[in-house]
């Protein structure tokens, strides 16, 4: 006659079990790098637009077209800005980024008149 212990059918399960727990492991891990991958994307977006709306807004300056408050648009957010005059020699931008998802980003930068350039840059987050 026949074996008739089990040995087959629970060595299978727990292959079974051991392989659904390794893809359920995989999957969470993948959706934890993907999430990661998405925000670092919208962080690294950010900051190229501050970047390129502060260029914009030095050579709308030395132009001697630059207005007191505006807005530049890029395809996936705006970015509103509003100058201040500190000083004869110092004006300081405010700069409100928001993205197409509602993220919102906020930087102060002193412009040098005397200079033509940036000499102080930071985020308020």
């Amino acid at each position: 006659m026949y074996n008739e212990k089990g040995y087959t059918y629970p060595l299978s399960l727990g292959v079974l079990a051991l392989f659904s727990f390794l893809l359920l492991i995989m999957m969470e891990q993948y959706l934890m790098e993907k999430r990661f991958y998405q925000e670092t994307e919208t962080i690294l977006l950010g900051e190229y637009y501050l970047q390129v709306a502060i260029i914009e807004i030095e050579d709308l300056y030395n132009k001697g077209d630059f207005p007191q408050s505006g807005q530049i648009a890029f395809s996936s957010g705006k970015v509103n800005f509003v100058r201040r005059d500190l000083s004869q020699v110092l004006m300081e931008v405010t700069l409100s980024l928001t993205l197409d998802t509602n993220e919102q980003w906020t930087a102060i930068a002193h412009y040098d008149k005397e200079k033509q350039k940036i000499v102080k840059w930071y985020e308020k987050n």
